[in-house]
């Protein structure tokens, strides 16, 4: 005698993770990609450029940039010798 076989049912569970990465490139990351391989004339160049493309930009001489309240050079301080109180020293 033959059996017939039919197509086998199975039923499971299963579960599956799936982790992916990407990269976009903001324009903040494409803006820094292209300035910082630079030269420092290569960067005022285009700094002067963009000021001239852009009329809301002005440029600010660096004597301005400095606080009046900072000096360029730090004034040198006089040094005292702290006061030595015998108060505080341990005695036996």
């Amino acid at each position: 005698m033959a059996k017939l076989m039919g197509p086998s049912l199975s039923l499971g569970i299963g579960q599956q993770v799936r982790l992916t990465q990407k990269l976009v490139l903001t324009p903040a990351l494409q803006q820094a990609i292209k300035l910082l391989p630079m030269t420092t004339l290569e960067l005022v160049d285009l700094l002067n450029q963009e000021v001239v493309e852009n009329p809301m930009l002005e440029e600010i001489p660096t004597e301005e940039l400095q606080s009046p309240e900072a000096p360029a050079q730090p004034e040198k301080q006089e040094t005292t010798a702290p006061e030595t109180d015998s108060s505080d020293s341990w005695e036996d």
